[in-house]
């Protein structure tokens, strides 16, 4: 609900309230098994082998979801704002808001499927059991897990605007007060527990019958991991002063951000609370200057911290994220812009923060190498210490730096024609780290090169007036997945090209502006990437991921405009 009150012809007052609630079954896309040879032992060469490659007769659509299992969030929304001209020149701004969330991720019998919501955080006896043989099927354990926080801030800012001389200038100023409690909560069974539910491996199994309500052993898991509470805070005051000089071709902007961090986290019910507090500037330095009226060329810097909500399976807190960052470029509006565009070059550095990485010592690693070899079969089955290794965990980043440029061009040939061109290179690399062996690696996720094309035609006049068409296509270089096996292999999902088609019309409906659209997407029937293809031997990395057909998507779009 959106409020909008003017009582004086100078001041405007908001109000916004959002209540809004998503609920659905928690599923799993598909398990995974590790490779074995022909006498049964596991070949520890980073093969990750999807259940439906070893059962084809089960759809990658179908899962294991049996209704009793929501993931729901419920959230709150209240903003408050007042704005003020006392003239031309001074305008004041004051807010304050209001957030609360409770997100559950899993309340009922959860598999610990790759898939599943909170998979990470069931029992390690759940799962594919014995997989790949004549006695496999699928255990449930009962699990809940919950994130709620309540957040609040204000904070207000003031414009002023003055010439001097032949210059014009605008000062800014303000300050923002932002804080922040935040739960986690945990039940769950033993990891020794036996009372589970076990399915066979097969498509459309009969879930009818199980029950929604915990077992008798589902406790509170109030250890470390299992319980967590935080109290964040963030005070924050801003100035900046923008120039415009020789008929506005020169555009100066300069700017300071001055951060209050302060962090207060306790894992596990009882224990002591971890403080992290960082102040600091951040500075901002921005030019541009006109060189003809169609070319112009830029340049900024600027700095940032952020905290990081990262932390790794022992609940550890990474440290907040600090930035530097470095750009510049041309700017150009051809044809009395008919066509524009910007090429810009840049440089960031990030330092805090955490990183997965992987393989890398984590919670499950620690529990294997304090477990007898029956406990690890009975806790673990089918794995090895490698394949929890695997896993990975999140590790201090360190500095991690990025650069590439960027290019993107409008050509509008006509009136109602546009075409979108733009095109992306990065590289990254991990500068700093405690882990010598980081150095020198990208990033999980990083793709080298990007482009997309975006056209659109809208029909002005005739019997079609309000009618508009359009395609789009994307394309995304080899994404990294991560560094695998004695030698830090990368392993990468192939590219992918993605198109889109759109159709839409614009009419009055009952003096009412409304707009119906029909979205085709995937196009391309662009191939889901899942495990990593077996290779039979024991020397020889997986590096080849299974490729899963995706379906074309359409979506019908109906606005009305009150």
């Amino acid at each position: 609900m959106n409020l909008e009150w003017q009582p004086f012809p100078n001041t405007q007052l908001k109000f916004l309230m959002e209540d809004g609630y998503r609920e659905k079954t928690n599923g799993l896309s598909y398990f995974t098994r590790a490779e074995r040879d022909s006498a049964g032992n596991v070949l520890d060469n980073g093969a990750s082998i999807p259940l439906q490659i070893d059962h084809p007769e089960i759809p990658w659509t179908w899962n294991w979801a049996t209704g009793t299992n929501p993931r729901s969030i419920d959230t709150e929304l209240y903003r408050g704002t007042i704005n003020h001209a006392f003239n031309e020149q001074l305008s004041v701004t004051g807010y304050w808001q209001y957030a609360k969330r409770l997100n559950i991720d899993s309340n009922g019998w959860e598999a610990n499927g790759s898939g599943g919501a909170a998979a990470w955080d069931a029992n390690a006896n759940t799962g594919w059991i014995n997989p790949a043989t004549a006695n496999e099927f699928i255990r449930l354990g009962y699990h809940y897990r919950d994130w709620g926080n309540r957040m609040h801030g204000y904070g207000g800012t003031a414009v002023y605007k003055f010439d001097l001389g032949p210059t014009r200038h605008t000062v800014t100023a303000g300050a923002a007060v932002w804080g922040e409690r935040f739960l986690t909560q945990r039940y769950a069974q033993p990891s020794t527990t036996t009372n589970v539910i076990e399915l066979p491996v097969q498509a459309d199994i009969d879930t009818s019958n199980v029950p929604s309500v915990p077992p008798s052993d589902f406790v509170a898991d109030t250890g470390n991991g299992g319980w967590n509470r935080e109290n964040n805070s963030n005070d924050y005051y801003f100035a900046s002063w923008q120039i415009y000089a020789l008929n506005d071709r020169l555009k100066l902007n300069a700017a300071i951000n001055h951060t209050n961090l302060k962090l207060i986290q306790t894992s596990g019910a009882g224990g002591a609370p971890n403080v992290t507090e960082v102040e600091k500037n951040s500075p901002m330095f921005g030019a541009m200057f006109d060189i003809t009226p169609e070319i112009s060329i830029f340049v900024v810097h600027a700095t940032s911290l952020f905290p990081s909500t990262d932390k790794n399976s022992f609940s550890v807190q990474m440290p907040p994220e600090v930035g530097k960052s470095y750009e510049g470029g041309v700017k150009v509006e051809l044809l009395d812009g008919k066509i524009s565009g910007t090429l810009s070059y840049y440089q960031i550095r990030k330092e805090g923060g955490g990183r997965q990485v992987s393989p890398g010592y984590n919670l499950n690693v620690q529990r294997w190498d304090n477990m007898s070899d029956a406990e690890r079969e009975a806790n673990f089955p089918g794995q090895t210490r490698e394949t929890l290794l695997a896993q990975g965990d999140f590790f201090p980043a360190g500095e991690v730096e990025s650069k590439g440029f960027e290019a993107d061009v409008i050509f509008q040939p006509t009136r109602a024609w546009q075409i979108m061109v733009s095109y992306a290179h990065n590289t990254n690399e991990v500068t700093e780290s405690v882990d010598a062996s980081q150095l020198g690696l990208a990033t999980q996720g990083s793709i080298k090169n990007q482009w997309a094309l975006l056209s659109k035609y809208s029909f002005n006049d005739g019997a079609l007036n309000g009618a508009y068409v359009g395609a789009g296509l994307h394309y995304a270089g080899k994404a990294l997945q991560d560094y695998n096996g004695p030698n830090s292999e990368a392993r990468y999902n192939p590219s992918t090209f993605y198109a889109e088609a759109f159709a839409g019309y614009r009419f009055k409906l009952n003096g009412y502006s409304t707009l119906i659209q029909l979205n085709v997407k995937n196009i391309t029937e662009q191939e889901e990437y899942v495990g990593w293809r077996g290779t039979g031997s024991a020397t020889i990395r997986a590096t080849e991921r299974y490729e899963v057909k995706t379906p074309v998507v359409y979506s019908l779009t109906l606005g009305l405009d009150f």
